[in-house]
């Protein structure tokens, strides 16, 4: 599974419309932001336009795709829009881009992530691959978890298959016993009463932390 997600997984873990756009990212964001208990505003007037998510601390400036000409686009946005805030101390909030990695082809791909490096490095913006970055996972939902419980499975089923190939066929089936164990394990945990207790417990406070 490594530390990314492909764009048409993350919206439908993430529970988006599949003709998806800007401001289904940019409530996703907003919510995730609730969950931690973040103060969150939307679409906020300011000079020079909208900012499109403002919390305490931080301005999010969203783009549905991350390409080089939108990086820059939104840095300049930014920038613009950092002056109308002020965060802690009268200081100017933090500004953050954020966005899918573009996937059309490796040079799109290339220019992003250089571009992406260059602005974080050269200035206290920083840029977000939200589909390469955990934090922003919607690792809460149902489909989330059965996504893991997936991923493991296939991981068990390569290493047992890994093991056959060097002849240690008796390994290859412990390894895969083992691994459908965790699976059927954390299924259970899963959906036991107390667990369910808590997954509403904790659902609660987010939407409380957002009222």
């Amino acid at each position: 599974m490594g530390n990314h997600l492909s764009v048409s997984d993350f919206v439908a873990l993430a529970g988006m419309p599949s003709k998806w756009q800007e401001r289904d990212l940019q409530n996703y964001l907003a919510k995730c932001l609730k969950k931690k208990r973040i103060k969150v505003q939307l679409e906020v007037k300011c000079r020079g336009g909208r900012a499109d998510i403002v919390t305490p601390s931080t301005i999010y400036e969203v783009k549905k795709w991350l390409t080089r000409s939108d990086i820059y686009q939104a840095k300049g946005q930014l920038e613009c829009y950092r002056n109308s805030f002020k965060g802690f101390g009268g200081r100017l909030k933090k500004g953050v881009i954020i966005g899918f990695m573009p996937n059309r082809n490796s040079e799109e791909i290339k220019a992003a992530q250089t571009t992406a490096w260059f602005v974080s490095q050269n200035s206290d913006i920083e840029v977000v691959f939200v589909n390469q970055t955990e934090e922003w996972f919607p690792s809460q939902s149902k489909k989330w978890q059965g996504y893991i419980l997936l991923e493991r499975l296939k991981l068990s089923l390569s290493l047992g298959d890994a093991l056959r190939k060097v002849n240690l066929g008796r390994f290859s089936d412990i390894a895969i016993a083992a691994g459908i164990a965790l699976i059927l394990l954390a299924v259970l945990i899963s959906q036991s009463p107390r667990q369910q207790q808590y997954n509403q417990t904790r659902e609660q406070d987010a939407l409380d932390a957002g009222n």
